[in-house]
C-alpha cells in the first residue's frame, strides 16, 4: 500500500483583483470539483496555488480500512487529520475522490456536517472552511462490489494563513491506494442480507443480528444512529423522501435506500 504525499506553497491566484477575491471566498465555502491532483482530475488546488515541493508528510489520510484490504459492501470512516496541520495556517479545505486508474469512482462516499459529495458523488469537500490549528474531518466510504479491485484516494487539502490573498499559503497532496480483501479459505462464507422495509410511520429491519443503523437524509446528513437497534424504528417525525440506511450486521455493513 502506497501513502504518497507534496507539500507545496501557494503562488499567485490565476485571477487578479476583484475577481481573485470572490473565488476566495467561494473556495473557502465549497471548492470546485476536479482539484484532487489525480491523473484523471489532472488539476489540483495547486492550479490556483504553486511553489517547491516536499515529501513524505504523514498523518493526512487515515481509515479504518484493514491492511488486507476492504471488504465488497462494508462501510468505512476516513478522516482528513492533523498530519495537514501547518505552523502558520489558519484556515483548512480539502477535496478527495476515490478513483481507479480510468478515473472512474470507486464506493459511495457519505458526506457529514462540513462536508459536501458532489459531481455524482465522486468528490467529497469542505462546506465551509475549518479554523482549528489540527483540522479534521471524519466521514464514511462504503466499498464497491466485488471483483472492482485496487484503487486510490486522492486527495487535497489547502492550509491557507488567513491574509484575505494566496501568499503564505500551502497545498498538500495525498494519495492513499487500497486493495479490495482475498478470501484464504476454500468455502464460501454466505452472510445474511438484511430485508428493508419503510413507510409513513416506521423501518423495518429483519436480521438476527443487528449490530448498528444508521439513517442520512439524501443529502449525507446523519438523520438517526443506533448501536443497539431493534427491528422497528420510529421515523414518524422524518421529512418525506429518500433516505439512506447503513446496517451494521454480523459485523458487516450493508446499504439499502428508503423512500418515506
Amino acid at each position: 500500500m502506497k501513502n504518497k504525499i507534496i507539500i507545496v506553497s501557494w503562488g499567485a491566484m490565476l485571477i487578479l483583483g476583484i475577481m481573485s477575491i470572490s473565488k476566495l471566498i467561494a473556495f473557502s465555502s465549497i471548492p470546485p470539483t476536479g482539484r484532487t491532483g489525480s491523473p484523471s482530475d489532472g488539476n489540483s488546488c495547486i492550479g490556483c496555488h504553486g511553489g517547491s515541493a516536499l515529501l513524505n508528510l504523514a498523518g493526512v489520510i487515515e481509515s479504518d480500512i484493514p491492511a488486507e484490504g476492504y471488504v465488497p459492501g462494508e462501510t468505512y470512516n476516513l478522516t482528513i487529520a492533523s498530519g495537514a496541520s501547518r505552523n502558520n495556517a489558519q484556515r483548512y479545505g480539502f477535496q478527495l475522490s476515490p478513483q481507479d486508474n480510468q478515473g472512474n469512482t470507486v464506493g459511495t462516499l457519505i458526506q457529514v456536517s462540513g462536508t459536501s459529495v458532489s459531481n455524482d458523488g465522486k468528490y467529497i469537500s469542505h462546506n465551509g472552511a475549518q479554523s482549528e490549528a489540527s483540522p479534521s474531518w471524519t466521514f464514511q466510504w462504503t466499498a464497491p462490489d466485488a471483483g472492482t479491485g485496487s484503487f486510490t484516494f486522492y486527495l487535497s487539502v489547502v492550509a491557507a494563513d488567513g491574509n484575505g490573498s494566496t501568499s503564505g499559503d500551502e497545498v498538500i497532496l495525498s494519495d492513499l491506494e487500497v486493495s479490495e480483501a482475498q478470501s484464504t479459505s476454500t468455502g464460501k462464507i454466505v452472510f445474511q442480507q438484511p430485508k428493508v422495509f419503510a413507510n409513513d410511520q416506521i423501518l423495518s429491519i429483519q436480521h438476527p443480528n443487528l449490530e448498528q443503523i444508521n439513517i442520512y437524509d439524501i443529502n449525507g446528513k446523519l438523520a438517526y444512529s443506533s448501536s443497539s437497534p431493534s427491528a422497528v424504528t420510529d421515523i414518524s417525525t422524518f421529512e418525506s423522501g429518500m433516505y439512506i440506511v447503513t446496517i451494521k450486521a454480523e459485523g458487516k455493513w450493508f446499504r439499502e435506500k428508503i423512500i418515506k
